[in-house]
């Protein structure tokens, strides 16, 4: 069964390339470069993964994270994986980031819903 990814980030560069690079019949991708439609949207339609970029116009991941479903696991993206976080993410991934470790992340959540 494929598991629902919400990816949030400011740039829609990226946004495009995460969801050409890793859409596939084991993952859905759904991209977002507004946090309040993130959060809405998840208050509707849950995912199994979030992908947050760290720093965003007015907010940050932590910021968030908050407001997402804690029993959701989260992962950061960000430029600076040396920074302290109030939230507990599964992974923090430096920008930019290496396709197979995203990946093998997303596959590990993938074997453990089976």
């Amino acid at each position: 069964m494929a598991i629902k990814i919400y990816f949030l980030d400011d740039e829609t560069d990226i946004l495009e390339i995460f969801k050409e690079t890793f859409s596939s019949k084991d993952f859905i991708i759904t991209t977002f470069n507004n946090p309040n439609d993130l959060i809405e949207t998840s208050k509707i339609d849950k995912p199994d993964l979030f992908f947050l970029d760290n720093k965003l116009p007015h907010f940050t991941a932590d910021i968030v994270s908050k407001e997402l479903d804690p029993n959701i696991p989260k992962a950061i993206i960000t430029a600076d994986v040396n920074q302290k976080f109030e939230m507990n993410y599964i992974a923090i991934f430096g920008k930019p980031y290496i396709n197979e470790e995203i990946l093998d992340l997303m596959k590990k959540l993938n074997t453990s819903d089976e």
